[in-house]
């Protein structure tokens, strides 16, 4: 250890309240008392003063005592680290004029700053703020930002640094404790959250450890175990010097450890459960945000998709020629860039195979970034093979997608529709008017019969239908000066597909629409004032898509909106989203596997199957699979009749 703590025979004032604490829950947004009361799993709650931040949306007395009534402990969260622009204590004046006791904003939570803690300003600021909580009946503080003593002892300028600030806060927690023992909140329990490093600190003497000691009750830590750079549902990677002061220092002075990881995925949680049981810790799992009850042995609603595979395109800009195509496994919770594979570049639009085998997508070539040199490729994730579908044709494909069967690609090729079998041979050409009349973004209806697609561009932009011999062309969308484009089939009837909100505010929304009779409405997911686009359906409620609610750049992220329960996930929890945009989302549930006879995993059974079969038995072959025809374990000459058979439809 950096210091080794002698005097574990201390004075213990565990709080008598505390001693039968075993479960606990932690919600600073959205709480009901309602609800906490009648949640039986936990015993002690953490929650903000007031539901809207401030004074005016203040919990009554009666509400807390509605909580306290129904067993538990109502312990009020109050950052005493930052001053929170929120908060009824902030003067507007403040914003031009800070006082000499502010500090710069947390680049990570806006409208949060850093604060001279041991200005008696800031002090009086927060002394005021717990007669407020003193007087709603609380049974405790639990104080956030204790690690802003380390933000003045080591991150800001040298001419800004105060050597001793770690011992300022241990002071001034101090000065909490006797403020709340003065003022009638002497039975009250203090919990600081995280800065369990402040006992080692230089400056810090053996008689301020004892102080700080015996002054709090317990202690609140974040992210122990699960520490990473993800919002939440990180790989198991536990903090073994924060556990050592915890276990070695803080629980054998008395104090509790409240332990909260931010955790969806029920296997993480499970494990989380295990290791605080066994450190003595007293766990909750929630999402990051803090604006939901979960129970208080953690189980938290699981995201409602913990298999299958999406794919989707990432880029800076449309204009820089940066697309890479992702892919993540939402069982193992790998993400892997395929665009890196590849000697391409703006790679563009991957859409499954309906065997999840391939992908089909657009690019053009490493370094050349010319319009007219996009062309449509197929990944192969069995064989990783790259085939070049329309190449050295210096033609502009685009906008790919795999029939329902899965034995050929709709695509875009200078503005008109074809359809190519998986060689590359044009079988259908749906459209032939060129640029002039521009078709994009065309979709296999689910029988496979007709196509639809957008004509047009911008506000002249319409939806269309049409069977695959190009006759039989209809509007299905077409609202006058707005932009209806983007479809993707659902289901028999009906389809999603993007629209313009209005000709004034050009904000793009979701619709589903009908492929019968033209009717339509809105996406349940979209927001007023954000863009909502590139549906994708997942299954029955669920829907993959994108938009730029949650950036303040305006880039485009990915999320899933559940149309049974209502509600809407970001998936970057999963670490998916970024400061780029996020578009052109694809998933299927289906794992690549070949089918029996497709030796050479190409999605097709000929006769290259037979020749790879025939050497592999003569022994001038490697290994291969999907040969056993008969299922006997061994491969031999009967496999070879079968699957000529099979091939000749015998």
């Amino acid at each position: 250890m950096k210091k080794i703590i002698l005097f574990v025979i201390l004075t213990v004032v565990l709080s008598q309240s505390l001693e039968n604490i075993d479960s606990w829950a932690y919600q600073l947004q959205n709480l009901d008392p309602n609800e906490v009361t009648q949640n039986n799993t936990f015993e002690l709650i953490v929650m903000d003063y007031s539901l809207t931040g401030n004074d005016e949306g203040a919990y009554s007395i009666e509400e807390i005592q509605l909580i306290k009534n129904s067993g538990k402990l109502a312990v009020c969260y109050i950052s005493i680290g930052e001053a929170e622009n929120y908060r009824s204590y902030w003067q507007n004046s403040w914003n031009n004029n800070p006082p000499e006791w502010l500090g710069a904003e947390n680049p990570d939570w806006e409208g949060n700053f850093k604060v001279k803690f041991w200005y008696a300003e800031w002090q009086n600021i927060i002394f005021n703020w717990l007669d407020t909580i003193i007087t709603q009946g609380f049974d405790g503080i639990y104080m956030d930002i204790i690690d802003a003593y380390y933000y003045w002892l080591e991150e800001v300028n040298q001419n800004q640094q105060e050597p001793y600030s770690a011992v300022y806060m241990i002071d001034f927690i101090e000065n909490i404790r006797n403020y709340l023992n003065a003022n009638g909140g002497g039975n009250m329990v203090v919990i600081p959250q995280n800065g369990e490093y402040i006992v080692w600190e230089n400056n810090v003497t053996e008689n301020d450890v004892q102080r700080y000691l015996n002054t709090c009750d317990a202690i609140g830590v974040e992210d122990l175990f699960f520490y990473g750079t993800q919002d939440m549902n990180n790989s198991y990677n536990p903090d073994n010097e924060r556990l050592e002061l915890l276990t070695e220092v803080y629980q054998p002075a008395g104090w509790s450890v409240f332990s909260v990881e931010y955790l969806t995925h029920q296997n993480k949680i499970n494990q989380y459960l295990e290791v605080a049981e066994e450190n003595g810790f007293i766990p909750y799992c929630s999402v990051r945000d803090l604006d939901e009850l979960t129970d208080g042995f953690g189980t938290v609603t699981p995201f409602p998709i913990n298999s299958g595979r999406l794919v989707f395109h990432r880029y800076s800009d449309w204009e820089n020629w940066d697309g890479e195509i992702f892919i993540y496994d939402f069982e193992t919770q790998i993400l892997q860039n395929l665009t890196q594979l590849w000697n391409l570049d703006h790679t563009l639009n991957p859409h499954f195979s309906p065997d999840g085998n391939k992908i089909v997508f657009a690019g053009v070539p490493e370094y050349e970034h010319e319009y007219y040199l996009f062309d449509v490729y197929v990944w192969n994730f069995l064989t990783e093979e790259l085939i070049n579908l329309t190449s050295d044709n210096n033609l502009s494909d685009e906008d790919p997608k795999f029939s329902p069967d899965g034995q050929s690609v709709v695509f875009k090729q200078n503005g008109d529709l074809k359809v190519m079998n998986l060689q590359g041979e044009i079988i259908s050409i749906v459209t032939n008017d060129g640029f002039e009349t521009e078709e994009s973004e065309p979709y296999f209806t689910v029988n496979g019969e007709q196509i639809i697609y957008f004509q047009g561009v911008n506000e002249t932009a319409d939806i269309y239908k049409i069977n695959l011999d190009g006759t039989g062309k209809m509007p299905i969308q077409n609202i006058a000066n707005l932009n209806e484009y983007y479809p993707i089939t659902i289901d028999d009837n009906s389809y999603f597909f993007t629209r313009s909100e209005s000709e004034a505010v050009v904000v793009d929304d979701i619709y589903i629409g009908n492929l019968y009779d033209n009717s339509s409405t809105p996406f349940f997911a979209n927001l007023p004032n954000f863009e909502d686009s590139d549906p994708f359906p997942v299954s029955g409620y669920l829907t993959l898509f994108s938009s730029n609610r949650e950036s303040e750049n305006g880039d485009w992220d990915l999320f899933l909106g559940n149309s049974e329960l209502q509600t809407t996930l970001s998936l970057s929890e999963f670490g998916l989203n970024t400061n780029l945009h996020e578009l052109g989302a694809c998933f299927t549930f289906i794992y690549p596997s070949a089918e029996l006879g497709d030796v050479n995993s190409d999605g097709i059974i000929d006769i290259s199957d037979v020749i790879l079969t025939i050497n592999y038995i003569l022994d001038i072959g490697t290994e291969i699979q999907n040969a056993d025809m008969n299922d006997d374990g061994l491969i031999n000459v009967l496999d070879i009749v079968i699957l000529i058979d099979l091939i000749s439809g015998e």
